[in-house]
C-alpha cells in the first residue's frame, strides 16, 4: 500500500477486512473479477459499465457482491486485494518456472 493511499483514507487498518477471507467464501464470478480489475484501474461505475456493456446499476450490484464475498468495506480495499492477488500469482508463476528449470 502506498503512503499516498494511507494519507487519503486515514487509518490503514480500516482498509483491511475485519474478517479474513476463508476458503469457505464464495469465489468471485468471472464478471466480478473483471469489475474488480477495473476498480483497481480507478474506473467509476459508469465507466466500467461502458467498457463491459452494461448499466452502472449492474456494475453497482457487482461491486456490492465483491465487497460481500471478500468481506471488504471499500473500493480501495478491493484495489489492495487485486494487487496483492496479482503479486501472489506472479510469485507462484516464478516458482513454477524455477522448478521446471531444475
Amino acid at each position: 500500500m502506498t503512503p499516498r493511499i494511507v494519507r487519503k483514507t486515514g487509518d490503514a487498518a480500516k482498509l483491511r477486512s475485519t474478517r479474513p477471507v476463508s476458503s469457505e467464501s464464495r469465489p468471485l464470478t468471472k464478471r466480478e473479477l473483471e469489475v474488480a480489475e477495473w476498480i483497481a484501474a480507478a474506473k467509476r461505475n459508469h465507466e466500467i459499465g461502458k467498457i463491459l456493456g452494461c448499466s452502472s446499476r449492474t456494475v453497482q450490484k457487482h461491486v456490492q457482491h465483491i465487497l460481500e464475498k471478500l468481506h471488504l468495506e471499500t473500493r480501495i480495499a478491493v484495489c489492495i486485494w487485486w494487487y496483492e492477488r496479482r503479486l501472489a500469482d506472479a510469485g507462484s508463476t516464478r516458482a513454477r518456472r524455477k522448478s521446471l528449470r531444475v
